[in-house]
């Protein structure tokens, strides 16, 4: 549960960082690369 929690604070981070104009195409990125790995877990590719 507490992984849950540390996970979608670190995705709301990010997307706040993602509203930051000088930071927007870093933060993307991040954001992608966040999505990836997201992916990976959930398929057990991890």
């Amino acid at each position: 549960m507490k992984k849950i929690l540390v996970l979608v604070m670190t995705l709301a981070f990010y997307g706040c960082a993602a509203t930051n104009p000088p930071e927007a195409p870093q933060a993307k990125g991040d954001w992608h690369s966040i999505n990836t790995d997201l992916e990976a877990v959930k398929k057990g590719t991890y």
